[in-house]
Parts: structure tokens; sequence; C-alpha cells
């Protein structure tokens, strides 16, 4: 198969969970051996299952890197900008195909209020896991246990969004919660999981939820796993990460369908019976709730 054209359709079909880019012929020679550029906004080491998935994409098309395809990788190491230029390297180069995953593609959209299409949202399904055996896919119900971060010391750090026509209030908005799997972890650290107003359970209120994160409390999150591209920049340049999404994962779980906390004097809870409802913890509570 070397010397031979690319075969761009079964290429750009069979990668999985990538965007890519066929490049308009030129009037200059490409070398017999194509040449694919792949797009990473990350690290090397922060990417190295995005490198893997897209060499097993690529070997289910018939192209093995090094023996009839080359890959020219640009990693942004999360420095805004990076991969504009990047790309533009690429085309003077005059690689065949551009690639990226589709959450270089998110990120690059973060800050601009558009969203992803249909075809792309349709990539985000299907995602391997470390585990050999299992994917996952937007709108799959998920669970997290992790601890409440910024809520205490920043309380508009979460600020609302009103999603019920636009109406305004506590009762017509998200609440939006950052959440990690450390206690002291930072909000760059997290994800955000979203309580939507439709149906909210009046049990869950913000004061429960900074008491909760304030105390150190482990929490059970269920709900829906959705792909925001659309959180704010971070435009403080004195921050982490500068004009990079406020909340580095741009992964939520929203809607959120069950929060549970950890009622145990100690804070430690091992077993799912120690953990309680939101919705049935007083607004004062105590320890004594569980031993």
């Amino acid at each position: 198969m070397n010397g031979e054209p690319m075969r761009r359709r079964e290429f750009i079909t069979l990668l999985g969970c990538t965007a890519t880019w066929p490049l308009a012929a030129g009037a200059q020679q490409r070398p017999a051996m194509p040449v694919v550029g792949y797009l990473l906004t990350g690290t090397p080491e922060g990417t190295r299952d995005f490198v893997a998935g897209f060499r097993r994409g690529m070997g289910e098309t018939g192209f093995v890197e090094g023996r009839n395809v080359a890959v020219e990788y640009r990693w942004s190491n999360n420095v805004p900008g990076r991969v504009t230029e990047s790309a533009a390297d690429l085309v003077q180069r005059r690689v065949a195909v551009i690639s990226a995953s589709s959450q270089d593609q998110a990120t690059r959209l973060v800050g601009q209020n558009q969203d992803l299409s249909q075809a792309q949202r349709n990539q985000l399904r299907g995602l391997s896991l470390k585990s050999a055996t299992r994917t996952v896919s937007e709108g799959d119900l998920v669970e997290f246990r992790g601890f409440l971060i910024g809520l205490p010391t920043r309380p508009g750090a979460s600020g609302a969004e009103s999603v019920n026509c636009r109406l305004s209030g506590a009762s017509n908005s998200d609440f939006h919660i950052p959440m990690s799997l450390n206690a002291d972890d930072s909000e760059f650290e997290g994800i955000v999981v979203e309580m939507i107003p439709q149906d909210r359970n009046p049990g869950w209120t913000t004061k429960k939820l900074k008491r909760a994160a304030r105390e150190g409390r482990p929490v059970i999150v269920r709900g829906q796993l959705f792909y925001d591209n659309k959180h704010l920049v971070n435009d403080d340049p004195d921050e982490p990460l500068h004009g990079q999404p406020k909340r580095h994962s741009l992964w939520e779980i929203h809607p959120v369908t069950a929060l549970l906390v950890c009622m145990t004097a100690n804070k430690k809870c091992t077993q799912l019976s120690q953990f309680r409802k939101l919705e049935q913890i007083p607004v004062v509570f105590t320890h004594s709730l569980h031993v």
C-alpha cells in the first residue's frame, strides 16, 4: 500500500472520536508516504489515551504509523492560541489530513458561545475508558464520588444561570456546583455538576450544599453525563490556566438526579448506608444521624 494515495474517506470514517480535515491538493508533489497532522491541546503525558486511540483507529483502516503513514503530532501544552498556530504550521507542511479530538474542537470553541454540531456530538458516543471492556457516551447515567469545592469561600463562583424562560431568581436557575476527587482541589481540577430548576427537589438548598462543602464531607452525585463547551474562559490573569475554561474539564453531570452526603462524625463513609440524600438532611444537621 506504500505509494498509494491515502484513502481519505475510509481514514476519516473509521478514526472514531476525532475530526479530520482533508486538505486540497496543491501544485507540489507530496511524498509517497502520506503524512497526517494530529492536534492535541494538552501535554504528551496527559493525552496518551487519545494518541493510543488515534493509532488504533488508523490501524483499523490499514494504516500503521512508520510503515505506510507518517504522523506529525502537535501539542499545545495548554497554551492559548498554540493549537491555531500548530494547525497553520501543518498546512504549510502540506500534510494530507489534519485530525483533532472532539475535546480539542470544544476547547477552541470555549468562550465563543458556539455549540458543537450534531455530527460532533455524535462523536461523543462509545468513548473508550481505561477499562478495556467498557465505553461511555454523552447522556449516560453516571455516579461520581468526591467533594464539593469552591462554595464556602467563593459563593459567587457558581453564579446562577437562568434557564427557565429567562426568569430571574434561584428558583429559575441552575445550581452550578464545582466538584472534585479531593476536598482541597481547586476548581481547575474539578468538574461541574448542575441541578436544573425544573422539578428540583425543594430540599436541595444552597445552604446545605455550602455546609457540606465547608465541612469537607464526601458526597455521591448521580446524574446524566453532558459535554459543555460553553464554559466561560478564565479572564483573571493572576489565576492558573489564564485563557482556559474556568473549570478545566468540559464534562459535566447535568442534570443531577441524586446527591448524597456522608453523615458520619469522622466524615469517613465506607458504606452506602452512611450517606443520606440531600433532601432528607435537615437544614441544621448534626453528626448524630450516623455513628
